[in-house]
């Protein structure tokens, strides 16, 4: 580390770690990560990191079952989805084409379980950003940029069931077909004897890119403190590969701006937090948070690559979604009170129609806000 010489400062990090594991494979992990400041009011960054993750005991060893997902069988119902010739590679023979049955509650069989052949995953990560403290021009403002690349190989993952059956239908690969196992005899994806083998395996990885962005103000102004603070992400590409190198199978699709049975969780382009608060001399203090997600497509009508239909907009298409929450404040010191409301306007999550996706109450709870409008209190002693 160099501070306050030729540069106000330089500085680099290295590290290493070797990993040896009980299940025979072992592995490497480094970074290098470094700073440099010419000017005290600006300060540029970056860094490599090589990170790995062994696969745990449920990857290894939960045991195989079959169980159900959300999904559809293009194949199913009097006007199939897919072609005739994209059903045959499903496995639906010329004259049953057109006569198999959907499942009423749009839920098909899966094949699930551990395997114990995994290996760990890789990610390598590289980061670059700047980061600005204009005190001179606007004192108690600080600004930051940083862009991001993180590509993991060998993911230890699962194909997921409808991209099994997506991809085997449009491309007719033989390995993914083989994981189609019709009902013998209704050709059925849902009922017993039927189901869509999607057990762990390490696939090909993600690649993901973009920017993050944070901004944060404060000032005293008249009787208190100003706070003023954003944090923004811009999600350039998340591109997740599904293919099998042991299988020498093939699948890679775009998921920024997607959400779904084989995208998973929403991933917006834009999404950000806002929060504007002041709090007085006298210790009371007030603030509203804004907690804003960009909008996302079914993955099913994705026109980046053969991932959907390139369909128009689709009832599972999930618009911009907005919380604002409320929080109030007063220091007792060494007693700090707490009040708020969260979701102050009672926003409901949006609703995602059987087999369009979603986790759990056909929303995605990890994401959107399940509960609606909610109040709490807190006191905290500060030593």
């Amino acid at each position: 580390i160099i501070e306050n010489g030729f540069v106000d400062l330089l500085a680099l990090e290295l590290s290493y770690r070797y990993s040896d594991y009980s299940t025979g494979n072992s592995t490497d992990t480094y970074k290098i990560i470094g700073e440099f400041a010419p000017v005290d009011w600006m300060r540029f960054r970056g860094g490599y990191n090589r990170a790995v993750r062994a696969p745990n005991i449920l990857n290894l060893f939960a045991p195989n079952r079959v169980a159900l997902f959300q999904g559809s069988d293009p194949c199913a119902g009097a006007t199939p989805t897919f072609t005739m010739a994209q059903c045959n590679n499903l496995g639906v023979p010329d004259a049953r084409y057109g006569s198999i049955a959907a499942s009423p509650a749009a839920q098909y069989n899966q094949f699930i379980g551990g395997n114990e052949n995994l290996t760990p995953e890789k990610a390598d990560t590289y980061t670059v950003g700047v980061v600005i403290e204009p005190d001179m021009v606007i004192p108690g403002l600080v600004m930051a940029v940083d862009y991001y690349n993180i590509q993991i190989e060998n993911a230890i993952s699962t194909i997921g069931a409808q991209t099994i059956i997506n991809q085997c239908g449009q491309t007719g690969d033989a390995p993914l077909c083989g994981f189609v196992n019709r009902n013998p005899g209704s050709l059925t994806l849902w009922t017993p004897g039927s189901s869509v083998t999607n057990t762990t395996r390490n696939i090909g990885g993600v690649d993901t890119s973009g920017v993050d962005i944070s901004a944060s103000y404060n000032r005293t102004i008249g009787a208190g403190r100003l706070n003023l603070s954003f944090n923004g992400s811009w999600l350039d590409s998340y591109f997740f590969d599904t293919g099998v190198p042991t299988l020498d199978t093939d699948g890679a699709f775009e998921c920024a701006g997607y959400h779904g049975n084989s995208c998973g969780t929403p991933l917006p382009e834009w999404r950000h937090q806002m929060r504007l608060g002041y709090t007085f001399d006298s210790g009371f203090g007030a603030s509203i948070r804004w907690r804003h997600f960009g909008a996302v497509d079914w993955d099913q009508r994705s026109t980046d690559t053969d991932l959907g239909t390139g369909e128009d907009a689709s009832i599972g298409d999930i618009g911009d979604q907005n919380y604002f929450d409320l929080t109030l404040s007063y220091d007792l010191d060494p007693v700090m009170l707490r009040f708020g409301v969260n979701n102050i306007f009672d926003k409901e999550p949006p609703i995602i129609a059987s087999g369009f996706g979603g986790s759990n109450g056909n929303t995605y709870v990890e994401t959107y806000d399940p509960v609606g409008r909610r109040i709490f209190m807190s006191a905290t002693l500060q030593f």
